[in-house]
């Protein structure tokens, strides 16, 4: 399964009304995120690439993007974004640059994982 169809699967998990259109843009910018060193992103960059990506421009995809953050909020299953949050607690709505960054840091520990167990070592995660 490839980095797109993983986040897809997992926005589908937490996500609010995934219909939206706006969650494949969503989705672009998690795996842009994904793919950067630390899931280090700006904003704006990210916007940029997923406007190039899709067709588009960067503020049609901001307004997307800012759409879902705020469905995954009020409508979407919060139980696993807590556990991608650890110890801290959900108070206030992330920002979607800081849930960008949040699913996409979770993705790559969680398939790092899985990768390293595929291939025997059981060392534990601490």
């Amino acid at each position: 399964m490839d980095k797109l169809a993983i986040t897809k699967l997992l926005l589908s998990r937490i996500g609010g009304h995934v219909a939206n259109q706006g969650y494949p843009l969503f989705a672009l910018a998690v795996v842009h995120a994904w793919e950067q060193p630390d899931c280090r992103i700006t904003a704006m960059e990210t916007y940029r690439w997923v406007a190039k990506e899709a067709g588009g421009n960067p503020t049609q995809v901001s307004r997307a993007i800012a759409r879902v953050t705020e469905d995954i909020w009020l409508y979407g299953n919060l139980t696993p974004l807590a556990r991608f949050y650890g110890s801290r607690r959900l108070i206030d709505k992330p920002t979607p640059k800081e849930l960008i960054h949040l699913i996409a840091w979770y993705l790559c520990q969680r398939v790092s994982i899985h990768a390293l167990r595929e291939e025997g070592d059981n060392t534990p995660i601490v």
